[in-house]
């Protein structure tokens, strides 16, 4: 793409970007604890196109945990009920999106851990999506 065309474009104008991270996150917490996902730049209206886990300290197969857009499972289903499962932390995870259509939020997305992994697991979580409006 010719740069003269791309310019003056924001990062929004290029579809998926970086919406937000949860680095280092307790996978065992305990039951129905949030865990805020800040989102970069608190965009009041967007669209999650993909959440991505990775760098597991172990491969944490027994927790459960939900995305959404209220606190203690409330708003809108991002991804609905997830068991993990990364081999190591090289391995990378997509998470099914329950939902594509366009959100309205505040700028936040919860994990709502459920089921807690019962020994120490932390992994990193990526949100991708296209912002409309901040």
């Amino acid at each position: 793409m010719a740069s003269s065309n791309v310019g003056s474009k924001y990062p929004q104008g290029f579809g998926s970007i970086l919406l937000g991270s949860a680095i280092g996150v307790n996978l065992n917490l305990g039951t129905n604890v949030d865990i805020p996902i800040t989102l970069v730049d608190t965009p009041t209206k967007f669209r999650v196109r993909a959440v991505a886990m990775t760098n597991g300290s172990i491969n944490p197969t027994t927790a459960r945990f939900a995305i959404q857009t209220g606190a203690l499972g409330t708003g809108v289903g991002v991804v609905t009920s997830v068991t993990p499962s990364l081999a190591s932390a090289a391995v990378v995870q997509d998470l099914t999106i329950a939902s594509t259509n366009t959100i309205t939020g505040t700028g936040l997305l919860y994990i709502n851990l459920t089921t807690p992994q019962s020994v120490a697991a932390t992994v990193d979580i990526f949100v991708y999506g296209d912002i409309y409006a901040f």
